[in-house]
């Protein structure tokens, strides 16, 4: 059996596992793999042939968290899939137990690296501190690389962590770490405040993305520590977090709160929220549960984006459409258009496989911005054409539209290499 020597570069079935750069390659090619199904995998390395129960499993991955088994399939999934282990003779489930990895295992020399820094940081010093838990998780994550392919969906998946992220920093942040789909910050400054803003303006990213996520608040005492080298925040108010924004495992979309922090919300945020009712918390008890009603607060991004519309001082900017070679200008007072394949579009696209709807988008102006909706059958795609970030319109929900930008109609922008079913955009002062 492998003996835990430090870093190590580890070497099993067709893949090999290199500690210090965190890279994991399969048949050769580095793949994508999130950090806590790494944790799992480095384990059942360093414990090779050997069974390694669900309790241990958990503990090591996620210590001082609550978190249910359903969470370690997950990820033992993730590594599977990864690992193209689809018969599992690589990792094997004993039912009742655990998990064994039953590939011979070799340590060879790793590569001689430093590991980066995380990106995350801690406010100076250990020890316990009273502060606000917040913990986001993005739901629905492995259906959506199933659909989109790891590299579109961790693109999209990283790009609202990253917003998640910079709004909990802008809002007093202390403490942020995230493992692959999900988020913890903790708040010391105005804590109860500032985590309700941050999750109310997380859950609106997530919608704009065409995301849902799973949301909790818990304010108390944190545990300060560092784990394995790395900031962590441990304790019961961290628990109790975690509890919270899984109270209802399948139905996302919600923030969840303890009445102890509704009544340290200020009197604008206390507006938005409303009694959930009476939920046994495992390992905590009967609390009494609240919501908070995102959807009527004020969104937070706006400001940005209405700036980066102003093509000209004191009048509306015209939106440019192109495909191919043609150019349509729709003026601010025209209000509303369709693009598509029907008649009734101001720009009109062919396609012999009819993956375009009739009317597919519908774009409007409305209070000096221009707004697009997908209205399709099979989706629209949206390259931000400064970051070329790319991601899935929401169906049925006005996004506002970035500066510039591509969007690629009723399939991925993959499929699509030479722009067939491309639609750049842009706007005029002119």
């Amino acid at each position: 059996m492998p003996q835990d020597t430090g870093a190590a570069c580890w070497r099993f079935a067709n893949a090999q596992f290199d500690e210090r750069t965190l890279e994991l390659s399969v048949a050769g090619e580095v793949v994508a793999l999130e950090r806590k199904p790494l944790e799992v995998l480095r384990l059942l390395l360093l414990r090779a042939g050997e069974v390694v129960g669900h309790d241990e499993l958990l503990e090591a991955v996620w210590p001082g968290r609550i978190v249910s088994e359903s969470v370690l399939k997950k990820c033992v999934s993730r590594v599977r899939e990864v690992l193209r282990d689809g018969e599992h003779d690589v990792i094997r489930t004993v039912h009742g137990y655990g998990y064994r990895l039953v590939s011979p295992v070799e340590i060879v020399q790793a590569k001689s690296t430093v590991l980066l820094s995380p990106q995350f940081g801690m406010a100076p010093g250990v020890g316990n501190r009273q502060g606000t838990a917040l913990i986001v998780d993005i739901a629905g994550t492995v259906s959506l690389r199933n659909k989109l392919g790891d590299a579109a969906a961790g693109r999209r998946i990283r790009h609202l962590l990253d917003g998640i992220i910079a709004c909990a920093r802008q809002h007093g942040g202390d403490f942020i770490k995230s493992y692959g789909d999900d988020v913890l910050a903790v708040f010391e400054r105005d804590a109860v405040n500032a985590a309700a803003r941050v999750a109310i303006a997380a859950q609106q990213q997530a919608a704009a993305a065409g995301l849902q996520l799973y949301a909790g608040f818990h304010p108390g005492e944190v545990e300060f520590r560092e784990t394995q080298g790395h900031p962590d925040a441990q304790g019961q108010t961290v628990n109790f977090a975690a509890r919270l924004h899984k109270l209802t495992e399948g139905a996302p979309g919600r923030i969840f709160l303890a009445e102890k922090a509704v009544n340290e919300l200020c009197p604008e945020l206390r507006l938005l929220s409303s009694r959930y009712g009476m939920r046994e918390l495992k390992g905590i008890g009967a609390v009494s549960v609240w919501t908070l009603d995102w959807q009527e607060a004020a969104t937070t991004t706006e400001t940005v984006l209405v700036t980066q519309q102003q093509a000209g001082a004191g009048h509306a900017a015209a939106l440019l459409l192109r495909h191919g070679g043609s150019t349509v200008r729709v003026a601010s007072e025209q209000a509303s258009c369709f693009v598509g394949r029907g008649r009734d579009c101001v720009l009109r696209l062919d396609d012999p496989e009819s993956r375009i709807s009739s009317t597919h988008l519908l774009f409007e102006h409305a209070a000096g911005r221009w707004f697009v909706q997908d209205i399709s059958r099979n989706g629209t795609w949206l390259r931000d054409g400064k970051t070329g970030e790319e991601s899935l319109l929401p169906y049925c929900t006005k996004a506002m539209l970035p500066q510039a930008g591509v969007l690629c109609l009723g399939r991925a922008f993959a499929e699509d290499g030479e722009g067939r079913f491309a639609v750049s955009f842009e706007f005029s002062g002119d």
